[in-house]
């Protein structure tokens, strides 16, 4: 799943490379907006099958750090993101355990209309990490997608933006750390919905 992660972000970025590269005046603007937000665990586990203890599992509320690179090419921003945000696991037994999400994702933001006050609408694809606190654990990873809304506020260089998202990370039981399974009592597919409310400083150049 790495690989396959990997190569995505990568033909992501060779292709955004290659349109700069024959359409150099097509890049309007670049920002760096730097991202700090709440990042609101989804209860998804809560909701489906699972085997003895716990009868409840879902993820704690925490908080997301991350930056984003975008440009405005042609007729929309493309964007390359890394977040990262702390979590537990909520499970009865054998007893709450961290979990750290960490997304490397790059995608689309097309403003609905523009202005220094802009709404937004943004999606794309990248590669999830999931790292579990459970002693000898191995970290779980693959495709992942997001969905969103925003606004964007410029001031001149420097903006302000805010950032409704939905991380979506479909976990695949045979992918997953047999003792992660065991500990969830999960024994089937299922597909994690945590959010994220956040703001960031823009800088343009």
């Amino acid at each position: 799943m790495l690989k396959k992660g990997g190569a995505l972000c990568l033909s992501l970025g060779l292709a955004l490379g290659l349109a700069v590269v024959v359409y150099p005046g097509a890049v309007e603007a670049q920002e760096l907006a730097l991202t700090v937000g709440k990042f609101l665990g989804d209860d998804v586990l809560d909701s489906i099958p699972v085997v003895g203890p716990p009868e409840e599992v879902g993820f704690a509320d925490g908080t997301l750090l991350g930056a984003r690179f975008s440009m405005a090419l042609l007729f929309a921003e493309f964007e390359a993101s890394l977040t990262t945000a702390g979590s537990s696991v909520l499970a009865e037994t054998p007893g709450e355990f961290s979990a750290r999400f960490s997304y490397a994702e790059g995608g689309v933001l097309v403003k609905i209309f523009p202005g220094p006050v802009a709404p937004f609408l943004a999606g794309g694809i990248g590669y999830h990490r999931i790292g579990w606190g459970l002693e000898g654990a191995d970290s779980y990873g693959g495709l992942g997608y997001y969905i969103g809304a925003g606004l964007k506020f410029g001031l001149g260089k420097v903006g302000v933006r805010g950032d409704l998202r939905d991380h979506i990370t479909p976990i695949k039981l045979d992918g997953l750390d047999p003792d992660v399974a065991t500990a969830i009592g999960l024994e089937q597919d299922v597909t994690v919905h945590n959010f994220e409310v956040s703001v960031a400083l823009v800088i343009s150049f």
